[in-house]
This record gives C-alpha cells, structure tokens and sequence, in this order.
C-alpha cells in the first residue's frame, strides 16, 4: 500500500493512543506507511521510523494540521479518557463538529475512516443496538447520539468516507492476534452485532479500507470470521 501513496503524505490517526488506535497504527507500520498519531497523552512505545507522535487535542485539528496534508484520517478517538458518571450536558455533536472541521482543512475526497461503536448499529429488526438497554446502558445514549450524528454529518460532507462499526464483543478474546476481518451490511442480526472481534481484526479493516477509493460513503458492521456466520452477506 505504501508505494501507492506520497511518500510525505501521513496517514493521520486521531486517537492514536487508545486500544484501537494503537492497534490502527501499529497496523499502518506493519504496512511501512507514515503515521502521525494524534493524542491527549503519548504514552511510552517502541520507537518506530515512520510513526511521529504528536500530543494534542481534536479542538485544536486547525494547529494539529498546519503545514500537513494527510492523504487519509482515521477517527478513533474519545472525548474522555474514561466514562463520566453522568452524561448530562454531554455534548452530542462532538463528532460532528469535528467531521465539519476535517472537511474545511482537508482536500476535497480525502479518505476518511470513522470507527464508530456497536450501539449506531442498525439490526434486522428495525431498531439500533442503542435501543436494548440489556445491550447497551441506557445512560450511555448521549455518547451513542453523538457517534451517529458524527457518521451523518461524514455521510453529508465531501470526504471520501466510511464508517466502520465493531461488533459488541470488541477485545473479548485474545487481542494479540486476529482473523480475517468480516464486514456486514447493513441492517444485521442480532448474533453478527455481539459477534467477537479483535483489536487486530478491527485494525486490519481500517487499513484494509484505506486502500479503496469508493463512489460514496459506506458503512459496515466488523466482526472477525473465525465464527460461523449467520447471514451470507459478507464482504
């Protein structure tokens, strides 16, 4: 993938220090890809040639960016480090504010990919995983709004965009390793939403995807394939 890109065109990695980030960018390293990997905190790591830490906060993405013109962005990022107590005045539109802020300061078509969580889900049933309150606490819903709204506004905006969504058992199994990733359309069942998927696999897809130029925005389900699947329609 590396020989296809500029060479001084990074990837950028909002989120770089979170489980999946980290797991994104070791993935763009392992691939021999420039990574700038954007973080509230650079916590200690192994010091690789093409991956430059910057510490930094997404409110300042006009700083962050300055004088860099990523050839892709992938979101994994969390406005806290840890969930609050109480959501109450939790700000809904974060994602959104930031897909608009990326699509001023980005060319036109820059791959974007947005690792949203399980509760956006659409099911086969009609509702959202956000929806079954055994599935996805209640009090959690602002967080959630906030992931949906932010995949809307990227579906709207003229960045060349997809949203991947990991299954709910995200990191349940042993994160060192991964299968061939599994993408579903949407809506899926039940079973494929609370599927295992690992940090590596969900990883692999983000990767996998920047590599495609779509026709329009996208939107998967994630889960590993080393399961039996229940639906046919995979990808």
């Amino acid at each position: 993938m590396a020989e296809n890109r500029e060479q001084l065109a990074p990837v950028l990695v909002l989120g770089g220090s979170g489980r999946v980030g980290r797991a994104v960018v070791d993935e763009l390293a392992a691939r021999g890809e420039h990574v700038v990997s954007l973080s509230r905190r650079v916590s200690a790591s192994p010091h690789i040639a093409t991956v430059e830490h910057r510490r930094g906060d997404v409110s300042d993405l006009e700083e962050v960016l300055s004088g860099l013109r990523p050839s892709a962005v992938v979101i994994a990022v969390t406005p806290f480090t840890a969930p609050p107590e109480s959501f109450d005045g939790f700000d809904t539109d974060f994602y959104a504010r930031m897909m608009t802020r990326i699509e001023e300061l980005v060319f036109p078509g820059t791959r974007v990919i947005d690792v949203a969580v399980t509760a956006i889900a659409h099911l086969d049933d009609g509702s959202i995983v956000a929806d079954h309150d055994e599935l996805f606490p209640r009090r959690l819903r602002p967080f959630s709004d906030a992931h949906a709204r932010g995949a809307d506004r990227l579906d709207s905006s003229t960045l060349n965009g997809t949203v991947l969504i990991p299954a709910a058992g995200l990191g349940l199994t042993n994160t060192g390793s991964g299968s061939t990733p599994v993408l579903l359309d949407e809506p899926v069942p039940l079973e494929d939403a609370i599927a295992a998927v690992t940090h590596v696999t969900l990883a692999t897809a983000v990767v996998d995807q920047l590599t495609l130029t779509n026709s329009g925005n996208q939107r998967w389900l994630v889960r590993d394939a080393a399961v039996p699947l229940t639906r046919s329609s995979q990808r």
